[in-house]
């Protein structure tokens, strides 16, 4: 489990090292209930050049409707992964005159107005067993979904995998079946995906195609209560630099195991966090309402009031007897009217001792107001000699009853001056109406 998709370069010379071709992802039916259409998103102009224009060519056996291209960039010392979905050279044909290939390829969006998408988090608590994913694919699929991001992987190294028509990123420790990070990608998502970092054995972040620009998801898990200081310093420290390293215009999400409690909201945390959150806030749960004000996010799931009290808290102690809230979904404080609900799901489970949680977004943009109508004074009238005298005279009259006071300074006076000349435009010539326009066809013409 967890091991890189095999495959088959073309004869001519192994690919370089920069440029890694994996396998592209059969689309086949993933099962489970409510799963909707299989949108691809269009490569870019630029995409496409740089593809077509590239000396050597790779290919696998794996028959698949797209193929996907991966480059590692090592800037930073991270390896970034951007995945450029490739258009097909040919497809079925279908009813309508256009191949089945070239249909897909313009769908690839995630995060639209028109349907709602769902990002989940899980401390799964360990996948290295023999099997494990491919147990926990047909759980998830009893519910609606796009991206689930998983902590406690216990994988080792960066791997990408296939498991059941789903594209699974990992990133773990090089050695020790430890912590570990991961991100399940549903077609939808699979079609979306630019590029992900596997930042470490904590963090994992992924960007995706939206329908108005793009958004940077990161699955992270954080040090536990046990811990030291300057583990939670490091971890606090990674996850700030990946997010700077997001574009300002990013829709963010950060999900995953915090391990910390913020509590029930409170008037000083009111800005990052609802009200519905469960505990007592700790130590680590102030480290994290912190990390929220400095980067604008706001804790989803203490923000929407539940029925039941087991689609509030997140993970449970042996025997059932303590409840916590401790695995959270973060988004951009600015993207908040988006986020429809946000809870655990506690009928998903997979053995572990804490519960999914998942936060639907559709986007909602802000009608933009129409620009204030600037009122113009109507200095047409002007050109009446009578209207032109009567104008005159007033402000004659107005100037001499205030110049009996002498003014202070400059400014003063000016001020004086504007008052006067506005007041009589508005009495003596009044403002333009916003009548039917000029017609623009002359009476010769017309004739």
């Amino acid at each position: 489990m967890g091991q890189q998709a095999s495959h088959t370069a073309s004869a001519r010379s192994s690919p370089p090292h920069h440029l890694l071709v994996v396998p592209p992802v059969a689309h086949q039916g993933c099962g489970g209930r409510g799963r909707g259409r299989d949108p691809v998103i269009r490569p870019s102009l630029t995409q496409t050049k740089k593809l077509i224009n590239m000396e050597e060519t790779y290919s696998t056996w794996v028959k698949a409707p797209a193929q996907t291209s991966v480059r590692v960039s090592t800037a930073a010392g991270n390896r970034m992964y951007e995945v450029s979905p490739l258009k097909p050279k040919s497809g079925l044909i279908s009813d309508r005159g256009r191949s089945s290939t070239d249909e897909q390829v313009e769908k690839g969006l995630l995060f639209t107005a028109k349907s709602l998408t769902t990002v989940g988090t899980w401390n799964v608590r360990t996948l290295y067993h023999t099997g494990a994913a491919k147990m926990l694919i047909p759980e998830l699929e009893r519910l609606r979904w796009n991206i689930i991001g998983m902590a406690e992987t216990h994988w080792t190294g960066s791997q990408e995998s296939n498991v059941q028509g789903y594209k699974i990123i990992s990133s773990g420790k090089e050695r020790g079946h430890s912590s570990g990070v991961g991100l399940i990608l549903a077609k939808e998502a699979q079609r979306a995906l630019l590029s992900y970092n596997p930042v470490n054995d904590r963090i994992i972040s992924a960007r995706f195609q939206m329908a108005t620009g793009f958004a940077t998801l990161c699955q992270v898990y954080a040090p536990t209560a046990d811990s030291s200081e300057e583990d939670i310093d490091k971890f606090y420290l990674d996850l700030q630099q990946e997010i700077n390293r997001t574009q300002k215009e990013d829709l963010l999400i950060i999900m995953g195991d915090f391990n910390a409690k913020v509590g029930i909201g409170d008037e000083d945390s009111r800005q990052v966090m609802g009200k519905f959150g469960i505990g007592q806030r700790n130590d680590r749960g102030e480290r994290l309402i912190d990390f929220c004000y400095t980067n604008d996010l706001f804790i989803t799931n203490t923000a929407f009031k539940q029925s039941k009290f087991n689609r509030s808290w997140t993970w449970e102690s042996p025997g059932a007897t303590t409840h916590n809230q401790i695995d959270y979904i973060l988004v951009s404080k600015k993207w908040m009217g988006s986020v429809q609900n946000s809870r655990s799901y506690p009928s998903a489970d997979c053995g572990s001792d804490h519960q999914l949680v998942m936060a639907g977004i559709k986007l909602k943009f802000k009608a933009k107001k129409a620009p204030a109508k600037i009122r113009k004074i109507n200095i047409e009238k002007l050109k009446d000699d009578q209207v032109k005298r009567d104008f005159h005279q007033k402000i004659e009259e107005k100037w001499q009853d205030h110049i009996k006071e002498p003014t202070v300074n400059v400014e003063e006076e000016w001020n004086l001056i504007k008052y006067i000349i506005h007041s009589t435009s508005e009495e003596i010539l009044g403002y333009k109406s916003g009548g039917a326009t000029k017609d623009w066809l002359s009476e010769d013409t017309k004739a």
